[in-house]
């Protein structure tokens, strides 16, 4: 995946670095299932901006334990609203992390691949 960056006003223009699949796959699912609801759209947006850019330090740090991804989305909607980061940027710039954050999840081809291999494999093992 080439390294792509998104562009935060005042917070400037930042490379991406994506988070483990775990909480790539959290956020990309919550983003499909948030039919068209502004609220969870500008929170998961928030979320994922703020997971892509954990390298810079700029937001809080997400911490699976602690926090829901609604309410680290939230956390991050409040500091980049402060930071003076208009909403439009951030649904523009979240949309890029999440679709680079669905990338990195296994696609449907490549867990029937893997289930195939697993069951041959289990079938060696009785034989």
């Amino acid at each position: 995946m080439e390294n792509k960056t998104i562009n935060l006003g005042k917070l400037g223009t930042l490379e991406l670095d994506y988070p483990g699949l775990a909480p790539c796959l959290e956020f990309v699912t919550i983003w499909a299932t948030a039919n068209n609801n502004p609220a969870i759209l500008a929170r998961v947006s928030a979320g994922a901006i703020g997971l892509c850019i954990d390298h810079h330090a700029k937001l809080p740090k997400y911490r699976p334990a602690i926090h829901k991804p609604g309410e680290y989305g939230h956390i991050c909607l409040e500091r980049l609203l402060e930071y003076g980061v208009p909403s439009s940027k951030i649904y523009e710039a979240g949309t890029i992390c999440l679709l680079a954050m669905s990338e990195r999840l296994p696609q449907e081809e490549e867990l029937e691949e893997t289930m195939d291999f697993l069951e041959q494999s289990q079938e060696n093992t009785k034989g």
